[in-house]
C-alpha cells in the first residue's frame, strides 16, 4: 500500500474538505478525489461521505482513522532513523587549501568531482602551508593543496603546477624583464609578513638587497592597485597576481608587472598521508584538481 494514499487520508480527515486537504498537501482537489477512491477500492471500505460543507468520515473511516494515523507516524520515524543512518554513513573528503588555490582551482575541481561522485561530500577550509601540515598531521583534512613549503616522509606530493614569481611596480617604471634582484635594490617595497610568504623576505634577507620596506598589511588586490597609483613594489607569485583578477591589458592605470629574475619557484602541489595514498576517492579527487589546473594554468608575465 502506497504511504502516500494513507497520508493524503488523514489530510482530508483533518481539514474536513477536499479543497482545504489540496491547499496543505499541493495537490489538485480532482487528485485528491482520485486518490481517496483508489484507496477505498484498493482496501474495500468507503471512508468519506460528502456533506453541504466538505466531507466526514464514515463509520469504516472512523473505525480505520486511528490506525493510519499510527502507521503513518510510525512510517515518519522510519524515515527520519533512515536519513540519520544515511548521513552517518556518508562519505566526506576534507580538503585544506591555500587562498590562490580556493579561487584559481577549487570550484571547477568540486564540480567536476560532484558530477563523477554526487553521493561523497566535499569539505573544504583555508590555511597557510604550515596549518595545513598541521591539519594533515592532526587528520583534520585529507588532502592538502599548497605550496611545497615543507618536507616530511610521512607526506606524498603530487605535482600540480610551477608558479614563478614576478615583481609588481608602478606603470612607467620600465623594468628589465627579466628583472635581476639588483634592479630592487634602494627601492619602496611592500614585503608580504612571515606567516603568509616565507620565500620572499628570505630571498631579500639572502641576497643583502637593501629596500626601504613599507608595511604590507593589505590583502594582495588591494596592494596591487595601490602599486597601480604610483606608490611602492612588491613581489609575488604569479598565481597570486592572477588570483587578484589583474588584467594586463585593463583600462586605467595598471601597473607594469616582470618576471624576476630567480630561481626559485612556488611549486604547488597536492599532499596526502603517505598510508592515504591508495585510497581511490582521494586519488579521484586529485585528478579533479589536475583537470582543474590544465583548464585554467597559471599565466607567465613576461
Amino acid at each position: 500500500m502506497d504511504i502516500n494514499k494513507l497520508k493524503i487520508f488523514l489530510a482530508v480527515a483533518d481539514a474536513g474538505s477536499f479543497g482545504k486537504a489540496s491547499e496543505k498537501t499541493g495537490y489538485t482537489q480532482a487528485g485528491i478525489s482520485y486518490v481517496i477512491k483508489s484507496l477505498e477500492d484498493e482496501i474495500g471500505v468507503r471512508l468519506f461521505s460528502r456533506t453541504s460543507t466538505g466531507v466526514k468520515l464514515t463509520d469504516g473511516g472512523k473505525a480505520l482513522h486511528p490506525e493510519i494515523r499510527r502507521i503513518v507516524n510510525s512510517y515518519g520515524g522510519f524515515e527520519s532513523t533512515l536519513a540519520a543512518q544515511k548521513k552517518g554513513s556518508q562519505v566526506t573528503i576534507h580538503i585544506g587549501c591555500v587562498d590562490t588555490v580556493a579561487i584559481m582551482w577549487l570550484p571547477r575541481a568540486i564540480l567536476l568531482f560532484k558530477e563523477r561522485f554526487p553521493d561523497v561530500l566535499v569539505d573544504a577550509k583555508t590555511g597557510d602551508p604550515f596549518e595545513i601540515k598541521d591539519w594533515l598531521e592532526t587528520g583534520d583534512i585529507d588532502i592538502g593543496l599548497t605550496e611545497r613549503a615543507w618536507e616530511d616522509v610521512r607526506f606524498r606530493w603530487v605535482h600540480l603546477a610551477d608558479d614563478p614569481y614576478v615583481v609588481v611596480f608602478p606603470p612607467g617604471t620600465k623594468a628589465p624583464s627579466p628583472c635581476p634582484i639588483s634592479f630592487l635594490q634602494g627601492k619602496e617595497m611592500y614585503v608580504s609578513d612571515y606567516s603568509r610568504e616565507r620565500n620572499i623576505p628570505r630571498m631579500i634577507r639572502d641576497r643583502e638587497i637593501n629596500i626601504l620596506p613599507l608595511n604590507d598589511s593589505l590583502c594582495n588586490p588591494a596592494l596591487v592597485n595601490l602599486i597601480a597609483q604610483g606608490r611602492g613594489s612588491t613581489i609575488m607569485s604569479s598565481m597570486s597576481l592572477q588570483a587578484c583578477g589583474f588584467n594586463p591589458e585593463g583600462e586605467g592605470k595598471v601597473p607594469e608587472v616582470v618576471l624576476l629574475d630567480w630561481e626559485f619557484e612556488r611549486i604547488m602541489n597536492a599532499v596526502l598521508r603517505e598510508e592515504d595514498v591508495t585510497k581511490p576517492i582521494l586519488r579521484n579527487f586529485i585528478n579533479c584538481i589536475k583537470e582543474s589546473v590544465a583548464e585554467n594554468p597559471i599565466k607567465t608575465y613576461y
